[in-house]
């Protein structure tokens, strides 16, 4: 298991769900990145409602903007093991967002085989 427990780094990164990179939907392509870069662990989620900095407003009730709503990917580690990965995932992304922020860890702990 790779132990997190205490203070850590949460990274969240904001792209749109149609956003490619390579051939591959960018947000799957994040994934991939962080675990083969062995990070703890990386959870996407699908927005319901939002707008950015154009201030188009997307959401699941109005069939034109529910097409290319906005996703988040969370990834939670030690501030170094993500600020190695960083410079890659920043190449990928050409339109989005990218936050950090101090996480406390208090359990993480994976099933009994």
């Amino acid at each position: 298991m790779h132990g997190i427990a205490g203070e850590r780094t949460l990274m969240r990164i904001h792209v749109d769900e149609t956003d490619r990179w390579q051939g591959s939907l960018l947000y799957a392509a994040i994934l991939r990145v962080l675990r083969e870069h062995g990070l703890a662990g990386t959870t996407i989620l699908r927005s319901i409602m939002s707008f950015g900095s154009r201030r188009v407003l997307h959401s699941d009730l109005n069939e034109i903007t529910s097409l290319d709503r906005p996703v988040v990917i969370e990834c939670v580690d030690d501030e170094a093991r993500i600020a190695e990965v960083l410079p890659e995932i920043d190449r990928m992304i050409s339109s989005g967002l990218i936050t950090f922020e101090r996480a406390n860890v208090v359990v993480y702990r994976a099933p009994e085989p």
